[in-house]
């Protein structure tokens, strides 16, 4: 380490900037200079930009850290409630299952909304947080006004460079910022019916779409830009509407959206003899200024399978698709080599709710609010982790 401290500070930043959250704070000890010198860091945007960027490389470039940032829900649906589930339930996956980040349960109720640049936006009954377990930190949100929200969702203002949540309850919405640790309500212009439950969603390029069965039987999305606080809906074409519809009247369908390859993506699973997955990807979307109505164009990318043994399609990762099977291992499947691999992560409690988790540096308390950390928990030992 004395070595690394001889080199200029721009290399040393630099080497700093590929290491894990985990490891920074270990630097921390070596003694007070190398503590003051981790904390700027920590207090440097520039830096925290830079290392969140490193880490999406490592991720991409691992495969090791691939299951390593693999963060699932345990579910009492698939199976009776035991001392586990009761303790954990949010935990990273993992190949070796040797793991430093079980997170303890907060509550008997909780769904994971979404992740950005590393922070988890998790829903409880008695509100919204934000957690970044590679920093220790929890933010609770102040109560939005609304009794509960239909739907929710998180992601992230470049423009502002703040975090923003947006929640949906008959016929209102608001919006929370990080930096003025407050809600604000907004227009709502446009006829938004979703059910949390019955809707899947996902974060891409400070839009967070959902996607759902509308009153009108058609299957709808809608958009929030965190940029400038708008609602859109985006227009199916029909024969993308006439697909999904016979894939879940006649074949038993579900249907998922997803970012694939810098590119919002319909997945439709079929039951036909066999599991097939239909990848439709979206072109472009025309998009008026003002406009609330925004018209789209699908391409079926390809159709994968087919597949035996495949519950439902969960998260992409690069060109690999990840799939819970019905023996509740997490399977993936490459679309360059068109090749299953079967993981040893088996997780009895496993749902069908994956997300991919960077861990980075990126603060929910510093801008705003109520401070908090969260203590790691060893699920075998029982004591926490350093």
């Amino acid at each position: 380490m004395a070595r690394i401290c001889d080199l200029p500070k721009e290399v040393v930043e630099e080497i700093m900037s590929w290491m894990s959250p985990e490891s920074l704070r270990q630097f921390k000890c070596v003694n007070k200079s190398w503590h003051a010198f981790i904390n700027a860091l920590f207090s440097n945007p520039a830096f925290v930009a830079k290392h969140l960027e490193n880490m999406k490389k490592k991720m991409l470039s691992s495969r090791f850290l691939q299951f390593s940032n693999l963060m699932t829900i345990d579910s009492p649906l698939e199976q009776e409630e035991s001392e586990n589930t009761a303790r954990y339930l949010l935990t990273l996956a993992s190949d070796d299952n040797n793991n430093s980040d079980y997170i303890p349960t907060l509550t008997e109720d909780m769904a994971v909304l979404d992740e950005c640049n590393g922070i988890i936006c998790l829903e409880v009954e008695s509100g919204i947080f934000l957690l970044n377990p590679a920093l220790r930190e929890i933010k609770f949100l102040p109560a939005p006004g609304l009794e509960v929200a239909t739907c929710v969702g998180f992601g992230y203002n470049s423009r502002a460079d703040d975090y923003k949540v947006v929640i949906i309850e008959c016929g209102k919405a608001k919006v929370y910022t990080l930096s003025t640790n407050s809600w604000k309500e907004i227009n709502l212009d446009i006829e938004v019916n979703v059910d949390s439950d019955c809707c899947t969603s996902v974060y891409w390029n400070g839009v967070y779409y959902w996607c759902y069965w509308g009153d009108n039987g058609l299957f709808t999305i809608t958009s929030f830009d965190f940029g400038d606080d708008v609602f859109r809906n985006i227009s199916l074409p029909d024969y993308l509407q006439r697909e999904i519809l016979e894939c879940v009247v006649h074949y038993h369908g579900l249907i998922k959206i997803d970012l694939w390859n810098e590119s919002l993506v319909i997945l439709c699973l079929c039951q036909n003899n066999g599991t097939f997955i239909d990848l439709w990807v979206m072109d472009f979307n025309i998009s008026v200024a003002g406009a609330q109505e925004v018209s789209s164009s699908w391409t079926k990318h390809l159709t994968i399978g087919p597949l035996v043994g495949i519950r439902c399609p969960l998260v992409f990762w690069g060109n690999e698709l990840y799939l819970k099977a019905e023996s509740k291992e997490i399977v993936s499947y490459n679309l360059n080599t068109q090749e299953l691999t079967h993981h040893s992560v088996r997780l009895e409690s496993f749902w069908w709710i994956l997300i991919v988790y960077v861990k980075s540096l990126v603060s929910v308390l510093k801008k705003a609010g109520r401070n908090s950390t969260v203590e790691m928990i060893d699920p075998a030992s029982g004591s926490t982790f350093p």
